[in-house]
């Protein structure tokens, strides 16, 4: 069996040719939208047509590896008959390549001689893969692994011909025949399994439960997992120990969030909303970084010298928080390495807004920074911002250009004004070929802290329309208690009906119950986007603000001293900077040994630019400076001080959204504030459980 050849433009019947294969085949596919060489779209294409009828096993293009260092395979093929494979693409035809040397290809690229051996580069990802399985298997019959080269432009006559069979065994190498033809790649392929076969002794190349064992190995997850920590031999009831396996566990990615990091956005405006610890900024961050890594790629494809390659494209991460930038960055680095085993290319620049401005600024004297202390209001301060940005186009458009991005990625997109996409828009370029800006935005509505009316899309000349956005629905960061107890905050269950009702308006009430994932029941809301753990928010209402902080204070060196419960597992959360001086000064004097403590937020500006969670270290933050963060276990005090409406109950959710697991929340025990409604919510918890989780001092 032939593939046809056509003769219409090219590349067009390459993409119809793997189409028509995907809508044929029964196996598993993810990534086939990632791949834009035409050589590995006739290699993906011929392997589903030899393999693609098996219900079992799955076929993925370029996947990330769980915590590996290298770029990701070309393509990688599980399969019942073949076991695992991995296979390496070149695109190389015969005139690129000079001959051989220590086993490896003497290449023409940009006009410079380079060695490559793709078979080591194989592989390098088939012992990944298969180091990652043995973490994961701890019993049964394990898989074939095996790695081969495609060569789709190179025939086997003249590859010998030359005499290069001499340096590479044809068992691993598809030509360009086997890539025409699905049967002689399955017969090229068979002979290499059936020689590892007899080699091994295996029974079978691939067992199902071999299968579900490798699914766990890929994945974009590297952003998940921070490093491990050492497992410390603690009483298993203590909660530090309960934390530290938690906290240990490998993280993968959902589906939901696996398929997002793949989308490719670029060319055109994509929303992405979703509720509360969905995994907005993982998605954000591997996105990103599959995007750096899509134009590395089309870089080091072949052309013969450097002035014929692609441009590299200027992109921006964009947030409105300073503290969140290094978080962002840190995570972007991560997933890129993952993907790259390389560091972040310079044509990225992670920033948050007022960052970004003040750098265009003392870049030229053409741009005046407005400051916040000179323009509070965020749309007046967009305008003026706007009005400079218009003169710069028209009086120095070389300035303005470099100011420019190629495409921008925007997290916690409900904390901008509409005034201030308008902003961002103008120092976007627009794509080359759809001529729309390349903007993907991450928002969440009910995280909304700064009251922002919502924008309308259209009027900003952003088309989300036709399947360009998307609704992430599950929360895997919070437990649904916490989440519940949040939501009947946030939605007012324990207010005046006026304020019920408005905040309803400002959540966008209705998108969550027609997903169902929150319904009203009998007394309050109830959240289906979380999982439970049966732990309820504890709840601690005091007569004095001394009292308040006396109690948190020894509260949290309890956790860390009785409980052996790290540090860096505990954030204390205010609505402002000005209980931390006096708490900082009661835990130290409380702490038996020295205690690092991390305080971030108004006028604690030492740590903005950094980490906000480090090892070690007990941190103390205001709601703000938190956005994006989280811990095990967060305390939020002073909740009294927040007001009744819609903003200040959106910054009390961002806070309790901050704690994974355990969360206390404390404050002055009067009348119409908050603390008073979470003690109402905390009471109704009670009253369903008959637990205990509220308290007046």
């Amino acid at each position: 069996m032939t593939l046809p050849s056509s003769a219409t433009p090219p590349g067009q019947s390459e993409h119809q040719a793997l189409q028509n294969a995907l809508q044929a085949s029964q196996i598993r596919v993810v990534g086939h939208q990632d791949i834009f060489d035409l050589a590995e779209i006739r290699l993906m294409t011929t392997v589903l047509l030899a393999y693609g009828n098996s219900s079992r096993g799955f076929l993925y293009a370029e996947p990330g590896l769980l915590n590996a260092q290298i770029p990701p395979p070309d393509l990688v093929l599980a399969h019942p008959s073949v076991g695992l494979m991995v296979f390496e693409c070149k695109a190389y035809t015969q005139d690129f390549i000079y001959g051989m040397e220590a086993g490896s290809l003497k290449i023409m690229r940009h006009g410079r001689e380079q060695l490559v051996n793709p078979l080591r580069q194989a592989q390098r990802g088939m012992f990944a893969i298969k180091d990652g399985f043995e973490r994961f298997a701890h019993r049964g019959p394990r898989p074939l692994f095996h790695a081969m080269v495609a060569l789709p432009n190179i025939d086997e006559a003249e590859w010998q011909r030359l005499g290069y069979d001499r340096f590479f065994d044809s068992r691993v190498l598809l030509f360009q025949e086997h890539i025409q033809d699905p049967d002689r790649l399955q017969a090229r392929i068979s002979a290499l399994v059936d020689h590892t076969r007899q080699r091994t002794q295996a029974s079978t190349p691939l067992s199902p439960d071999a299968e579900t064992v490798l699914l766990r190995v890929f994945g974009d997850s590297s952003v998940m997992n921070d490093a491990r920590q050492a497992m410390r031999d603690l009483d298993a009831e203590h909660i530090g120990a309960q934390i530290d396996i938690l906290e240990n566990r490998l993280r993968h990615l959902s589906p939901e969030q696996e398929r997002l990091s793949r989308l490719n956005t670029w060319g055109h405006p994509f929303l992405v909303r979703g509720v509360a610890g969905s995994g907005k900024s993982i998605v954000l961050a591997n996105q990103v970084a599959r995007t750096l890594y899509r134009f590395h790629k089309q870089q080091a494809q072949l052309p013969l010298f450097e002035d014929l390659a692609p441009d590299v494209p200027r992109i921006g991460v964009i947030c409105f928080n300073r503290t969140l930038v290094a978080l962002l960055h840190d995570r972007i680095v991560r997933a890129y390495h993952a993907l790259t085993g390389q560091d972040l290319p310079a044509n990225l620049l992670v920033t948050d807004l007022n960052g970004l401005l003040f750098q265009l600024a003392q870049k030229t004297r053409h741009f005046k920074y407005i400051s916040t202390n000179k323009t509070r209001h965020p749309a007046e301060r967009a305008r003026k911002h706007l009005e400079q940005l218009e003169k710069l186009r028209l009086e120095h458009a070389d300035v303005f250009e470099q100011a420019r991005f190629d495409g921008v990625f925007i997290d916690e997109g409900q904390d901008a004004h509409p005034d201030e996409y308008l902003l961002i828009r103008t120092l976007v370029r627009p794509d080359r070929q759809t001529r729309e800006p390349s903007i993907t935005i991450f928002y969440d509505d009910a995280q909304n802290v700064y009251g922002h009316p919502p924008p309308v899309w259209r009027d900003l000349s952003l088309n989300i329309a036709g399947g360009r956005a998307v609704f992430m629905q599950e929360s895997y960061r919070n437990s649904r208690e916490i989440l519940t107890f949040g939501m009947n905050i946030l939605l007012g269950t324990h207010a005046r009906h006026r304020q019920r009702v408005a905040t309803r308006r400002f959540l966008d009430v209705h998108t969550l119950q027609e997903k169902e994932l929150i319904e009203e029941a009998p007394g309050g809301w109830q959240v289906n986007f979380a999982q439970p753990t049966g732990i309820a928010p504890t709840v601690k209402g005091f007569r004095s603000r001394f009292e308040q902080l006396d109690w948190v204070a020894e509260a949290a060196l309890a956790l860390i001293t009785q409980e052996h419960v790290r540090p860096e597992h505990i954030v204390i959360l205010a609505p402002t900077a000005t209980p931390f001086r006096y708490l900082s000064q009661r835990i130290t004097q409380l702490a038996n040994t020295p205690l690092p403590l991390r305080v971030v937020g108004g006028s604690y500006q030492q740590f903005l630019d950094r980490l906000l969670i480090m090892p070690g270290h007990l941190t103390l933050a205001t709601i703000y400076a938190a956005k994006g963060y989280d811990a095990p276990i967060a305390f939020l005090v002073d909740t009294d001080q927040l007001g009744n409406g819609v903003v200040d109950r959106a910054r009390f959710y961002v806070g309790i959204t901050r704690a994974k697991r355990y969360l206390i929340v404390t404050g002055l025990d009067l009348p119409n504030t908050l603390l008073r409604e979470a003690l109402a919510e905390a009471e109704r918890y009670d009253t369903r459980t008959g637990d205990q989780s509220s308290s007046r001092g």
